[in-house]
């Protein structure tokens, strides 16, 4: 068994403070506002903008927490679900997959709509897939944060708002399940293909 470094756990608890700071619904929101903003000439509705420079600065932290999770070779267990085939689709009437105990009531808004089958079972790959398409989380989230904010549009940069909403969206998602899913301070790990040693 490969033994989880203190840096890797560190990662692990950056995803714990950014989900306890943020609820999944209020992040959704912060992403979907923020790039129909930058890809308009208009600029962020939302009531503060230290909120949204302060959210982006969180979401870097996460971000870059993600890339170095994908990059080990050590991945947490309970956040991987076998399925019993591989056909099976997702059981969302088990709420306990991808949702917090103290959000139940309301599950359907924790439901994960951007993660294909398999990324659902193993939030790991779509780590894997996405990660290495984010190269400066720092650059990319501050590019976003300037156009939500100053009235000109990424569109102009040929940047895709489309594309980076859904790649940030599935990320989002990802790293919400392995919050609801594991014991932070666990260290049980599989190899980097998801194959328990």
């Amino acid at each position: 068994m490969i033994t989880e470094n203190k840096h890797i756990t560190n990662c692990y608890n950056s995803i714990s403070l950014f989900f306890d700071a943020f609820d999944l619904q209020h992040a959704y929101r912060y992403i979907q506002q923020s790039l129909l903003a930058a890809g308009s000439h208009g600029v962020w509705a939302g009531k503060y903008p230290a909120d949204l420079i302060h959210f982006f600065h969180r979401f870097e932290v996460l971000l870059d927490a993600l890339i170095e999770i994908a990059g080990c070779k050590c991945k947490r267990q309970n956040a991987v679900i076998k399925p019993e085939d591989k056909k099976q689709l997702p059981d969302i009437k088990n709420s306990r997959l991808f949702c917090s105990p103290y959000h139940e009531y309301e599950s359907w808004h924790y439901l994960p709509r951007h993660l294909s089958a398999g990324e659902f079972f193993n939030p790991y790959k779509a780590l894997k897939r996405l990660t290495p398409h984010i190269e400066d989380t720092g650059e990319l989230l501050n590019s976003i944060l300037h156009y939500a904010l100053c009235g000109e549009s990424l569109a102009d940069e040929g940047m895709d708002t489309l594309q980076l909403n859904l790649m940030l969206q599935k990320l989002l998602e990802a790293a919400h399940l392995l919050y609801v899913r594991m014991a932070i301070t666990g260290n049980d790990t599989t190899t980097d293909d998801g194959e328990m040693e």
